[in-house]
Parts: structure tokens; C-alpha cells; sequence
């Protein structure tokens, strides 16, 4: 993951990440115990070797990768994307429509969006949908069917685009090969 620093929604995180694990900005000893352990794990996750555009983590800086931007990457391990989306859809599920996502429902998780086959399905969230908004870090642009109240599309943009999840809520039926 690589965030761009002149991107409004994500200046300024690198500099409260690096206040939050000073210890000398502690309130107390064991915030400042917890802040060192913090940076310790921060550190750890800073990727230092050479890396190619296509390892890094789709919607989550390859463009900026690719382009030569030299970004800093940071090892997260890509299955936290899709349990944050899950997340993020199971609540807004329950806000929007107050329902439960239960079998035989399920969350399905595209990981690369807009340019995979399955990117239709963003006309209909763009056509139809409406945008939850919380800044300056998150949207989510979603669809729900008024047929059933509970199928839907979910596209999530955090930090003005620099990293986007992608979600749908149906049936849990067999996948097609």
C-alpha cells in the first residue's frame, strides 16, 4: 500500500502516524509502552527491497507504483481488505436497510474493481446508487435492490480514491467457472 501525500484526504497521515508512535508524546507510561510496541510493528511492515508494480495490492497504489513515484510500501496482508469490507458492508447494510447479512446471503469481495470483468456492476452503483460520505477519509458509493431490500453493490473509497474495496451482497449460490 503506498498513499500520495498531495491527495487533500491523506496529507498529513504520515505526520499524525509518526507523532502517535513517539513515546515521548505519551500521556503515560504504559501509553508510551504501547506507542514503542506500535512502532515497532510499524516499522516491521515497511517494506525495504526492490518490489514490482504487480505485487502491489490492486486499488492500493500500483497506479503510483507504476508510475514511478517512488512510493514507500507497506506489507498488509491482503486478506485485511476484505474482512474491512466486509465490515464496512455488513454496517452499512444494517444502517440503510436494518437487516442482517445471513445465509443464504453472502458478501462476495472483488479485490481489482473497475478493470476486471466484473466492473459492470459500477454503472448500476453509479446509475442507481447513492454515496455515504465520511471525511476525509471514506465513501461508499452502494446500491440495494427494492425487490428483496438486501441484495446489493458496494464500491468503498478510502482516502480520495488512493485505495478502493469493492463488495456484493446476493445469494450465496456456486461460483461459475
Amino acid at each position: 500500500m503506498t498513499l500520495d501525500p498531495k491527495v487533500r484526504e491523506t496529507s498529513g497521515i504520515p505526520q499524525k502516524v509518526l507523532r502517535s508512535l513517539k513515546p515521548e508524546f505519551a500521556r503515560n507510561e504504559v501509553d508510551a509502552l504501547a506507542r514503542t510496541a506500535a512502532a515497532k510493528r510499524v516499522t516491521g511492515s515497511i517494506y525495504r527491497g526492490a518490489y514490482e508494480a504487480e505485487n502491489v495490492y490492486p486499488t492500493a497504489g500500483s497506479e503510483a507504483a507504476r508510475a514511478g513515484r517512488d512510493p514507500i510500501p507497506f506489507l498488509i496482508p491482503a486478506e485485511l481488505f476484505e474482512k474491512v469490507t466486509e465490515k464496512i458492508v455488513r454496517g452499512i447494510m444494517y444502517v440503510e436497510a436494518r437487516r442482517f447479512i445471513e445465509p443464504p446471503l453472502r458478501i462476495q469481495f472483488f479485490p481489482d474493481g473497475p478493470h476486471m470483468p466484473h466492473s459492470e456492476f459500477l454503472q448500476v452503483i453509479r446509475t442507481y446508487g447513492k454515496t455515504l460520505e465520511r471525511q476525509p477519509g471514506i465513501q461508499i458509493n452502494h446500491v440495494i435492490t427494492p425487490e428483496d431490500g438486501i441484495s446489493g453493490l458496494f464500491e468503498i473509497v478510502f482516502w480520495g480514491g488512493q485505495i478502493k474495496t469493492y463488495a456484493s451482497v446476493g445469494a450465496n449460490e456456486a461460483r461459475r467457472g
